[in-house]
């Protein structure tokens, strides 16, 4: 949270307190009435506000006053009390950590990492504490120059580029050379997994923390070893092999489809295929999988219409994730190809926990026409209830649950929207729109999907307005 926007409520309060605490008498209301008790309300409520803000970082907030200088004057001639919380932290800087201080300033603490061309993937931390982050390119044609394109390894500790996985290499296996999906960390061995346009799916084996990361020295040192599987089956045309998603792994397998509509699993141990089923269609989201009762497990999936035409079908389907066979399908109606619009489902589904252990649910787009969220019975993929929204609607489901396990849902929508949902019967019990300025239609696009820790939803926008990257409380 930004420490201005914090400042500024504060010293709102601090005045709007003092209005009510010193006497000053208020401007009359135009009906006559003093204003006294909507004077009071205000106050009251300007008041839980700043408690509310206090309390959400009450340990640095104590670290800040116990930084303050006794000496000095809180509120001096010409200041205010934002004045002296920043004078305090200035003082104090080097009491803080580089997080506390990006919290408290709301400023970056380190240069931004410049790729060089254009991202437009998901952003991967290893998970084994080897401070490296994984993010895609898009694309190697820029403007006035061609650039190397692939999957990018920055190294955290010295804000600088560590490696880069060639897409267009001489292991090429599609026309295209970008990564869209994030790339999967195993927080034991250090292996990251990910899929490429090229059509070949990769593991790097950087190595266990204690092997990459001279904690001491501060440096950063990665395996050699990557390996690359070309996942193209028999019959298949080469440039039908990009992976335009990320993907899933169970023990040594790892899942994932591809533009040209086959589903495979195979095996990270000896990068050689288990099975591969032909879903029909363009894959373009992440499947997702479920262990139910510890033994049987489940792989969700679905298609967009794009490859099929005007007798496309998107097909929502259950797998056996070991064996590869189909244990139901459901055909999403009123979903009709359309040249160059996006038809069917390009977000992952929730696989439901807690009160909706029982369910699955998708979001199926119709461009223009709108979309659907649309929850299915894991058991027999029947439809237990569906949600219809107004534009189309790329942006991943994200499931959040309190400790009672009750569920609730967010979506967003291309429109600008984001809609807080009960999970069990697809209810919208809130909407906020993203706008491009108050009081403003909204201009702002969502394509991307939220990230949701605690009760705090991180999501970014796009558009011809600024976009930009929002933190919203859920409550």
């Amino acid at each position: 949270m930004n420490v201005k926007k914090i400042i500024t409520l504060l010293l709102a309060l601090v005045l709007a307190a003092g209005m009510v605490a010193c006497g000053t008498k208020p401007a009359e209301d135009t009906d006559g009435k003093d204003g006294s008790e909507e004077a009071k309300a205000l106050y009251e409520q300007l008041m839980a506000q700043e408690n509310a803000i206090l309390s959400e970082n009450t340990a640095l907030w104590e670290k800040v006053f116990m930084a303050a200088d006794k000496g000095m004057a809180m509120i001096e001639d010409g200041g205010n009390y934002g004045d002296f919380l920043l004078k305090t932290i200035e003082n104090a800087k080097d009491q803080f950590t580089e997080e506390e201080l990006t919290l408290l300033t709301g400023e970056a603490t380190r240069d931004p990492i410049e790729l060089g061309a254009p991202s437009r993937g998901g952003l991967s931390v290893a998970t084994n504490g080897t401070p490296i982050l994984g993010v895609g390119q898009f694309n190697s044609r820029l403007a006035n120059k061609t650039v190397k394109n692939g999957y990018h390894i920055l190294n955290l500790v010295t804000n600088e580029k560590q490696r880069l996985i060639a897409g267009d290499g001489k292991d090429k296996n599609s026309n295209y050379s970008g990564f869209l999906g994030a790339a999967l960390f195993d927080s034991a061995t250090g292996t990251m997994i990910v899929g490429g346009q090229n059509g070949v799916l990769y593991t790097a084996e950087f190595g266990p923390v204690k092997d990459t990361y001279n904690y001491q020295a501060n440096e950063i040192t990665l395996s050699e070893t990557i390996q690359g599987y070309k996942t193209q089956v028999k019959g298949q045309d080469r440039t039908d092999t990009n992976i335009n998603a990320s993907v899933a792994v169970y023990n040594n397998y790892v899942y994932y489809g591809d533009i040209g509509g086959i589903l495979q699993c195979v095996d990270l141990n000896t990068l050689t295929p288990v099975w591969a089923v032909d879903t029909g269609d363009s894959i373009e989201s992440t499947p997702a999988l479920d262990v139910e009762d510890g033994s049987v497990v489940a792989l969700y999936t679905a298609n967009a219409i794009v490859n099929g035409g005007k007798n496309g079908v998107c097909t929502i389907r259950r797998i056996n994730a070991l064996t590869g066979a189909e244990e139901w399908a459901y055909e999403v109606p009123d979903l009709v190809y359309a040249s160059k619009r996006d038809i069917g489902v390009y977000a992952s589904p929730v696989v439901g926990q807690g009160a909706i252990r029982d369910l699955v649910i998708f979001t199926a787009t119709n461009d223009e026409a709108g979309a659907k969220v649309i929850a299915l019975s894991k058991a027999d993929g029947k439809v237990v209830w569906q949600t219809a929204l107004e534009s189309a609607t790329l942006s991943s489901p994200v499931a959040v649950y309190n400790e009672d396990g009750d569920a609730w849902l967010i979506q967003a929508e291309s429109n600008g929207k984001i809609h807080l949902m009960d999970a069990t019967d697809g209810s919208i019990l809130d909407t906020l729109t993203l706008t491009g300025g108050e009081g403003e239609e909204s201009t702002l696009a969502i394509e991307g999907s939220p990230a949701v820790y605690g009760n705090l939803m991180i999501i970014g926008t796009t558009g011809k307005d600024a976009g930009g990257v929002y933190c919203i409380k859920i409550e």
